[in-house]
């Protein structure tokens, strides 16, 4: 909620949007992961939402970070670093996307694990490409 504030007080509605939506989709898949996982019973279809939530909003936040063109000054290995964030976080959702098709128990605990890397990766997607829009390099 705060990222979402935060940019859209600084006139960028549609990156903080993009930007929610990715974090927002991967984490509450996470932690929405850890209530099936004592309520085993509830249908698994929420989770596969905020996978493709989370997913499709990593890419659209790439997007619209990058779309407007990279600054020339940005090193090599920043950019690949970006894309090989956003390319794992998308591998990750896939995978728990995957793993809630396994009809028992295993199926979610899988997904929740994978959902806990994703978040990692996502954040670090979402930071770096910012950083590479505004034209900063990372440290």
């Amino acid at each position: 909620m705060l990222f979402l504030v935060g940019a859209s007080v600084a006139g960028l509605p549609v990156p903080a949007i993009t930007g929610t939506a990715a974090l927002g989709g991967i984490t509450g898949e996470m932690l929405l992961g850890h209530w099936f996982l004592v309520s085993p019973r509830m249908p698994r279809w929420p989770l596969r939402a905020l996978a493709v939530v989370g997913g499709a909003a990593i890419v659209l936040d790439w997007l619209v970070h990058l779309a407007p063109g990279i600054p020339t000054a940005t090193p090599a290995g920043s950019l690949i670093a970006s894309v090989a964030l956003a390319a794992t976080s998308l591998l990750l959702m896939a995978a728990v996307w995957f793993a809630l098709g396994y009809p028992s128990y295993p199926g979610v605990m899988a997904a929740t694990g994978l959902s806990y890397l994703a978040v990692l990766t996502a954040l670090g997607s979402v930071i770096l490409v910012r950083a590479l829009a505004a034209g900063v390099p990372p440290l």
